[in-house]
């Protein structure tokens, strides 16, 4: 089975200076090789930079180059792009704005002819929920515990604030002691490095390579933690048992995640533990890569170092 993800769309720029310089990032960036993505058309024509690009790529790409478009968009004025992903299901759709705004347009062509019955009679209601649900996740966001402990004495739902909490473990533990149950949270609290929620989390026994069902990518935390440079995370993974060598759906495992890491602090670090734990340094994902290769490619700063370790 193949795995297409296609990027479609323009921006527009205030001058040709800015335009030539997303062109400029789009390339030096470039984390596509020809296995991956192959542009049809990228070029300036007065202040407008016009891409159109096609190919078959590894599912785990799709984060890496949707930033990577998201980089190309911090000067845009005006336009979009599209990026799809087509899937069994159907086709998710991603709308990147100008200064990386993003919009989901869809999940999957399935859903299309849903029932719309009872819509507009329970919109109102709905609506009065999400605000208040928003206002729950606001303030444990916000680390506002005393309002926090008003929403759970007025009956809400613990799980409603759960993605908020994860940078306050004092609310994350209220919550819990609740009835939340954030397995399906540690990938978020990987992701951003909340260490001592991630722990919090581990310690209730959740599987350390716990998956989200909603992600079709497969991504565990430790992946999650890898990619973006959470040393800390990652060591608290590997400590309780997150596998290494736990593939995505473009067979690649935390080791690729962290050598496709953009950002050098954390990089030499996090490879170097997945590999004392025993993650396979010729292990080749979908296009037949290895995570070497892949450096070789991009050649990006400090790209020696990283050899060093996977050769």
């Amino acid at each position: 089975m193949s795995y297409e993800m296609k990027f479609q769309g323009s921006f527009s720029f205030s001058n040709k200076k800015m335009a030539q310089k997303a062109i400029q990032t789009f390339k030096e960036n470039e984390c596509l090789d020809d296995s991956f993505i192959q542009y049809t058309d990228l070029h300036l024509e007065n202040k407008n930079i016009f891409i159109n690009v096609d190919g078959s790529a590894p599912a785990s790409m799709w984060e890496s180059t949707t930033d990577l478009i998201s980089d190309l968009s911090k000067n845009a004025t005006d336009g979009y792009i599209d990026a799809f992903f087509e899937q069994e299901e159907g086709e998710y759709v991603l709308r990147i704005l100008p200064n990386g705004n993003e919009i989901e347009l869809g999940e999957s062509k399935n859903d299309v002819g849903a029932s719309d019955e009872h819509q507009v009679d329970d919109e109102s209601v709905s609506s009065e929920q999400e605000k208040t649900a928003e206002k729950f996740d606001d303030a444990a966001m916000h680390g506002n515990i005393k309002l926090v402990k008003k929403y759970l004495k007025n009956g809400l739902n613990p799980e409603l604030a759960l993605s908020g909490a994860l940078a306050h473990p004092q609310i994350l533990k209220l919550l819990i002691s609740n009835g939340a149950k954030p397995k399906l949270h540690l990938r978020w609290a990987a992701q951003f490095g909340y260490l001592e929620s991630t722990q919090i989390i581990i310690d209730l026994g959740i599987n350390p390579d716990q998956l989200d069902p909603n992600d079709f990518f497969n991504t565990t935390p430790l992946m999650m933690a890898a990619y973006h440079g959470q040393v800390e995370v990652v060591a608290a993974l590997l400590k309780a048992g997150a596998n290494p060598n736990k593939v995505d759906l473009g067979k690649q495992h935390a080791l690729f995640h962290a050598v496709l890491n953009r950002q050098k602090a954390g990089r030499l670090s996090i490879i170097s533990k997945l590999i004392a734990a025993g993650a396979k340094t010729k292990l080749r994902d979908t296009g037949n890569k290895t995570p070497a290769d892949i450096v070789k490619k991009y050649q990006y700063t400090g790209y020696k170092e990283v050899l060093k370790l996977l050769l």
